[in-house]
């Protein structure tokens, strides 16, 4: 597992630096952050082949490694659990699941309220405020152009 993320992660700071020491200068340092590092010849050993996808990408686009999210999920073994607390290298479905909340959390208002919630609470207090003025059920649903049946429904929710 260590010896893959070593070398997807000298493989990107190639493609971010284009330079071999400097790419490897940041995956030893990665290295040293491990609990037990890999000695300096094996990261070296290990990132070679790196070394060689990234000149083949150079040189023709279909070449090197074009990793998806998925494939990196599966490469590093990242769960479910653990994809939560990533903001790029996430599944579909967590993706969409954050997407859903977005939207959701977008069409909610301050007190977290639909638009149709707070047009019919909206209704419910103009229809309360009419009545406490006398007005009766026939003229409210005539001057807010609904019917009788709605004033009625809007009246007993306030009861």
């Amino acid at each position: 597992m260590r010896d893959k993320f070593l070398f997807i992660y000298h493989y990107f700071m190639m493609q971010i630096h284009q330079v071999e020491q400097v790419a490897l200068y940041y995956t030893l340092n990665l290295n040293e952050d491990f609990v037990e590092p890999l000695e300096e010849k094996e990261v070296k050993s290990l990132v070679k082949s790196s070394v060689r996808a990234y000149y083949d990408h150079l040189e023709d686009k279909t070449k090197g490694y074009n990793y998806k999210n998925e494939t990196l999920i599966d490469l590093l073994e990242i769960t479910e659990d653990e994809q939560v607390h990533l903001k790029t290298i996430i599944s579909k479905d967590i993706k969409y699941a954050r997407n859903n909340e977005r939207r959701k959390a977008s069409r909610r208002s301050e007190n977290g309220l639909t638009k149709r919630q707070k047009d019919k609470l909206s209704l419910i207090e103009r229809v309360q405020e009419l009545h406490e003025q006398g007005v009766s059920n026939k003229q409210i649903a005539e001057q807010l152009e609904i019917s009788l049946s709605t004033v009625k429904r809007c009246r007993r929710a306030v009861l």
